[in-house]
């Protein structure tokens, strides 16, 4: 599952969420979603900071995020939109929403259960007159009993789930590096991996485990996108 996380208050976070406070409760929310989706509690994570948010162009990485998902075809997940306006000034907030529902079908929130393109009126206007700070914690599902083949099938399906997770992280993973590759070759001349990853790591770009480029993992990475095109 591919999730996103707005951080709009407190430090900027230096390394993982991990230790970040104002990304704690939707950390836990989409923990828990991805468990009632997949199985397991865990997710790609990508996030923005921005203590004001004046348009979709000030969120880099969700606009790249979804962008990357309308051409693959997955979904992005928020523990829910009202994040995305409560710091946004009322007079910008219907061209977000619009903005936003170009995405359709393509981000999906965990509170209303709902896509960006299907949300109702009443819904709208709530997004338009939301206020900080937003308060949504989703409750851990009860566990009933089930069978060995419906344990089984479910965790087959999870399985499957989290295999399809895992390589549209890789994609957008591979798709940001080669996106810069592509920037120092407009300065210059295409660069060696060994320079590629150097810029990568130099601006703070990770694998998808959190981790430096490497010249293999850069590789491995480019050779991905270069096969799907």
């Amino acid at each position: 599952m591919i999730g996103y996380i707005l951080i709009s208050y407190g430090p900027k976070p230096s390394g993982g969420l991990e230790s970040c406070s104002a990304a704690r409760q939707q950390r836990i929310n989409l923990f828990e979603a991805a468990e009632r989706l997949t199985g397991e509690r865990k997710f790609a994570c990508y996030y923005d900071y921005a203590r004001k948010v004046e348009g979709l162009d000030q969120l880099p990485k969700l606009r790249g995020t979804l962008d990357n998902a309308k051409k693959k075809g997955f979904r992005v997940f928020i523990d829910t939109y009202l994040r995305l306006f409560c710091n946004c000034p009322i007079s910008n907030r219907k061209q977000l929403l619009k903005d936003l529902q170009r995405y359709s079908g393509h981000l999906f929130d965990v509170e209303t259960a709902s896509d960006i393109g299907d949300l109702n009126d009443t819904y709208k206007a709530r997004l338009l007159l939301a206020v900080s700070p937003v308060r949504f914690k989703l409750g851990k599902q009860p566990r009933s009993q089930r069978s060995a083949h419906e344990k089984h099938r479910q965790t087959s399906k999870a399985t499957k789930a989290s295999q399809r997770a895992r390589s549209a992280a890789a994609d957008a993973k591979a798709a940001e590096l080669l996106g810069l590759q592509k920037d120092l070759t407009e300065v210059d001349k295409t660069p060696k991996l060994a320079a590629l990853v150097k810029a990568a790591n130099d601006r703070g770009l990770k694998t998808t485990r959190g981790n430096d480029w490497t010249v293999s993992s850069a590789q491995r990475a480019l050779r991905r996108v270069t096969q799907d095109s």
